[in-house]
């Protein structure tokens, strides 16, 4: 049922394309090839899920911008600009908005650095 309640869409597609030039014809039309908007290409929440695996396995303090350049190395991905910038500020709001006490940001260097909490070191 499914299959031809598509198939009907598609020639309706089809026929509005005729409408506006009759000589078109929709099968050499390419399809679009639609891209994720993460220029780092990583699945969602993946980004924040690896930086906390980062903190736990070094156990040390890290930067935004540390953060990030481990997990594109992590995922394969290169070390560009536009994925670096674009996963920086995620990391940075993403545990800005945490309420839970595992992170916790030290402003003592700059750039300020995210360690995870005791506690949260016990639970690992």
């Amino acid at each position: 049922m499914r299959v031809i309640a598509l198939k009907a869409d598609l020639s309706s597609v089809d026929r509005c394309l005729k409408i506006f030039n009759s000589d078109v014809d929709a099968t050499v039309i390419e399809p679009k090839e639609s891209r994720p908007r993460d220029p780092a290409w990583l699945p969602k929440g993946a980004g924040t899920r690896t930086a906390l695996e980062i903190l736990r396995e070094t156990g040390e303090a890290m930067s935004s911008q540390e953060l990030a350049a481990c997990i594109l190395q992590r995922y394969g991905r290169p070390i560009e600009e536009r994925a670096l910038k674009k996963l920086v500020s995620t990391l940075h709001s993403n545990f800005c908005r945490r309420r839970d006490g595992v992170v916790q940001f030290d402003r003592s260097t700059y750039p300020g650095k995210w360690r995870l909490t005791a506690s949260a070191l016990d639970s690992a």
